[in-house]
């Protein structure tokens, strides 16, 4: 969870809101505002059981990292480039209202990466416990690992 209080933004590690709230008790402050982080919404985690599969990717190449050059969150991406993909109306906004949290944990890189650099596969527990499910994901991936959100691999 991403909270905002003051000119303080902080990440909020799972079952640690509790704890927060009563730190804010401490705090002189006027209001805080909370919302549910990016890897909350987009990949498997223990908060929340919607999404089963999340990509590892090992970018470490030279080949990997120059494809990283197209994140448009990228301090390096073109900004005029970008107005071909992001309309014109919201990129102001969107290049403007960024924050720090999430240039450093959000990529949007352009054309996408090639499934070769897939090295591993997250999945939530309801993939987890579906043998049928991991089959398949390794008949797609045959190169990749699997493991689920302990960090566990399951899958070689």
């Amino acid at each position: 969870m991403i909270v905002k209080y003051d000119k303080t933004i902080k990440q909020i590690p799972y079952k640690q809101l509790d704890q927060f709230v009563e730190e804010m008790r401490t705090i002189d402050h006027w209001l805080w505002k909370a919302e549910s982080s990016m890897e909350i919404r987009f990949m498997p985690s223990l908060v929340r059981d919607i999404n089963q599969i999340g990509f590892i990717l090992n970018l470490d190449s030279e080949y990997g990292k120059s494809l990283l050059l197209n994140d448009i969150n990228g301090t390096n991406f073109n900004k005029k480039t970008s107005n071909y993909f992001i309309k014109k109306d919201l990129r102001r906004n969107f290049f403007d209202n960024m924050n720090n949290t999430f240039l450093e944990r959000a990529s949007y890189v352009i054309f996408g990466i090639n499934k070769c650099f897939i090295e591993g596969i997250i999945v939530g527990r309801s993939f987890e416990k579906n043998d049928n499910m991991l089959k398949h994901l390794k008949s797609l991936f045959p190169k990749s690992y699997i493991c689920n959100l302990d960090g566990k691999v399951i899958k070689e």
